[in-house]
């Protein structure tokens, strides 16, 4: 499956779970895999909300989240769990469905 993921330059094509965008938390705190864990999330999350046209004010309303924390989401600041299941609900998903295929 390929997603057209916008970053913070350009439009970019990316198979659905590349790691390649850099996540702006510390990366000598944290082990590579659970960056790459976290890239993983934070690019599907972005990746859906600008597929369906949806800004970043009006996903933080679905989730009920202050924009900021979709912000800080999308560029790699870290989040609590209660933001992710925000997020996974606003996705109309279940947790099942939202990390099927995730490593």
């Amino acid at each position: 499956m390929t997603v057209t993921v916008y970053d913070e330059s350009q439009s970019i094509r990316y198979s659905k779970y590349l790691f390649e965008i850099p996540c702006r938390m510390k990366s000598k705190l944290i082990p590579d895999q659970q960056r790459k864990r976290y890239d993983e999330i934070r690019l599907f999350v972005k990746t859906y909300r600008i597929n369906d046209g949806i800004t970043q004010r009006e996903f933080g309303r679905m989730a009920e989240i202050h924009t900021n924390t979709i912000q800080n989401l999308e560029s790699g600041k870290n989040i609590t769990m209660l933001t992710l299941f925000g997020c996974i609900d606003a996705l109309g998903m279940t947790l099942s469905e939202f990390f099927e295929g995730m490593e």
